[in-house]
């Protein structure tokens, strides 16, 4: 009998690339750049994710991760065409996806093609009253990929437990110190930024607009009217 390619979703290889531009977003490191980086950042965080069983991984002597140098090369190569005639190890690109913060790479899928809305995909500050908190930790924002996990102290403090990359200039500041906060908020705000050209050679081009996430901010004085400054925004903030 002869082998019978098996189908595979139009979107497919649209999602692949989606999953490597939510590494980038999540990690802040391309997953085709330095596969040492790349596959230390991968093993720590899957394992955490996992909460350290990775017994349901097979590791040969010859492989000491949980993904091969060449899977990344292959479909994600820096240069060249990709590989598109074999399907690439779903359990493979499941390692990724749970390595970002999502169950499996079905269920990154799902996200993305809003097949699968929760509750947990949704993000109100006005839920989060400082007043009304206990002493345990909180996810503020969009979890994996526009977040900031902290561990409400009392008091008003906080500590920095871990955040997404995008958010690293919210946090130019010393993580072991906690940070007071007497609110959360978001801004939706028109944006002028100068963005990298993707074609090399060329430069980088002014860009404005709304970005896909509103800007997160805490309130780290008490007095709210100080964090409308007068923008022709939209501010939400408890």
């Amino acid at each position: 009998m002869a082998n019978i390619k098996k189908e595979i979703e139009p979107d497919f290889w649209d999602l692949v690339d989606e999953l490597k531009n939510a590494f980038l977003s999540r990690f802040g490191i391309s997953i085709n750049a330095d596969f040492n980086e790349v596959i230390n950042i991968i093993d720590k965080e899957y394992s955490k994710a996992n909460k350290g069983n990775t017994e349901k991984l097979s590791r040969t002597n010859k492989n000491k991760h949980y993904l091969e140098h060449s899977f990344i090369k292959e479909y994600w190569p820096a240069s060249g065409k990709r590989n598109t005639e074999h399907i690439p190890n779903k359990r493979y690109l499941s390692i990724i996806a749970e390595s970002i913060g999502y169950r499996s790479f079905d269920h990154f899928c799902e996200i993305k093609r809003q097949e699968n809305i929760l509750e947990s995909h949704y993000y109100n500050p006005l839920d989060y009253v400082v007043e009304r908190m206990e002493k345990k930790e909180y996810t503020i924002g969009w979890y994996p990929e526009n977040y900031v996990k902290l561990e409400y102290l009392g008091e008003y403090k906080f500590k920095i437990i871990e955040h997404s990359y995008n958010l690293r200039n919210l946090f130019k500041r010393d993580k072991t110190k906690p940070i007071t906060i007497y609110g959360f908020g978001l801004r939706y705000t028109l944006d002028l930024t100068q963005i990298p050209n993707t074609k090399e050679g060329e430069k980088e081009k002014s860009v404005e607009g709304y970005l896909s996430h509103p800007k997160l901010f805490f309130r780290e004085e008490n007095d709210k009217d100080k964090y409308n400054n007068g923008e022709t925004c939209i501010i939400v903030s408890s």
